[in-house]
């Protein structure tokens, strides 16, 4: 389910470069043009780090194991443009940042190529549906859907009457990004029985679910393989409200 790959993100140096170029929405260009990628590019093991910084740097990227580095002077801070035009310029910077590094690493440009075609019109908010999942009554089929606004992350249950084309829309979760993109806790998803789709957990020691006959989030515990504190922790992580927005720093 994660589509985050490689984990993308921006730094500056110095951090005072922070205030000049606001960039709140920052992970939704990136997780926009990440989505596009559709890991053709089977970087699951890699990231690449976007640093701005406020010289010229001779050496533009750099490799540290399996992180990527791609550096890049603005040429004006952000703040002085509109926020649409900030979202289509860093879109752009974000596909240089890949077909620098990708060219250095023979990595498919085309794939890149076409990932920032797609991206063009889609930057305005970021939003993913995952493929549609059937009861076995098949009468129902589930979908999960993302939204993300700055750092707020928020599931949806599609639901979708077969017979009649009936589609119900229920939240499913508020959580921070984080545990998507870096922490990687949401991995699969499906039905626990012909009523109830959502997120599965803890191969299954834990569920989020709604129940489309009445729409409600029901938490599903079976402890298995892990124990019932392991399982409130783990609930208790993804339940926490996403941390106030701030932007990642870079050590000196």
């Amino acid at each position: 389910m994660n589509i985050i790959n490689p984990y993308t993100e921006i730094y500056f140096r110095p951090e005072s470069l922070k205030t000049e170029n606001h960039l709140p929405f920052y992970k939704e260009v990136i997780w926009t043009f990440l989505k596009n990628l559709d890991n053709k590019l089977k970087l699951f093991q890699h990231r690449l780090n976007i640093v701005f910084i406020d010289t010229e740097d001779t050496k533009r990227t750099m490799k540290f194991g399996s992180i990527f580095e791609y550096r890049l002077r603005l040429e004006r801070p952000f703040n002085k443009i509109e926020e649409s035009e900030k979202r289509r310029q860093l879109l752009k910077i974000i596909y240089q940042a890949f077909i620098q590094v990708g060219t250095e690493n023979k990595w498919d440009l085309n794939v890149i190529e076409n990932a920032y075609l797609r991206s063009i019109n889609e930057i305005g908010a970021f939003e993913y549906l995952t493929d549609d999942r059937i009861n076995k009554t098949k009468q129902l089929s589930g979908q999960i859907k993302m939204e993300l606004r700055e750092n707020l992350l928020t599931f949806y249950i599609v639901f979708k009457e077969i017979k009649n084309d009936t589609v119900k829309l229920c939240k499913l979760l508020e959580t921070g990004e984080d545990n998507l993109s870096w922490r990687r806790m949401f991995k699969e998803f499906g039905w626990l029985d012909n009523q109830r789709f959502g997120l599965k957990f803890l191969t299954g020691d834990l569920w989020l679910i709604v129940n489309f006959e009445t729409g409600q989030v029901e938490e599903f515990k079976r402890p298995k393989k892990f124990d019932l504190k392991k399982i409130e922790d783990y609930l208790f992580e993804l339940k926490k409200p996403a941390y106030n927005f701030s932007y990642p720093q870079v050590r000196q």
